[in-house]
């Protein structure tokens, strides 16, 4: 296990690539820090590309993005928003549970939520108890189950009113 260490001082801190370390280990690289288990082609890889842009990488390519300006880019090195999530599947590119519940979530994205509801654009759907109530869809068919809707109030009396 071949390591270079630059400098290991009294004050507990290590330097890699750095003489002055002013942390307990304080790793100075052009070419990014890299995880690899021994014997394993995964990799993964924390680096910048020289604008203070933070980049997670693994063997097949980057991962994540976390700009200077704080935008956050997954499955995109050019994010445009605050969490820009771009993904090339049929399924949904954000999912929400609780830990270990497959009955409470909620999807949003651009294709199906694999629940057997289709490839249709921009999908909001929020499922309870393993039944979906909220489908919001910008082809097919959309709905809100159970109680009333309301749209400008926030204490509907009848299934649909508007305020």
């Amino acid at each position: 296990f071949p390591v270079t260490i630059t400098g290991l001082y009294d004050n507990g801190n290590v330097g890699i690539g750095n003489s002055n370390p002013s942390t307990t280990l304080h790793i100075s690289t052009t070419n990014g820090i890299r995880l690899q288990y021994p014997g394993n082609t995964g990799y993964t890889q924390f680096s910048t590309d020289g604008t203070n842009a933070y980049i997670f990488s693994g063997y097949d390519g980057e991962r994540m993005r976390i700009t200077s300006a704080g935008s956050v880019g997954v499955g995109t090195a050019s994010p445009s928003r605050g969490i820009h999530i771009s993904r090339n599947s049929d399924q949904s590119a954000i999912l929400i549970t609780k830990a270990n519940d497959t009955a409470n979530v909620a999807y949003l994205g651009t294709g199906s939520s694999s629940t057997g509801a289709g490839t249709e654009n921009a999908i909001l759907q929020m499922w309870h108890n393993g039944t979906e109530n909220i489908r919001l869809y910008t082809q097919g068919n959309s709905w809100v189950t159970g109680g009333n809707f309301g749209v400008g109030g926030n204490s509907p009396s009848f299934k649909i009113e508007v305020s």
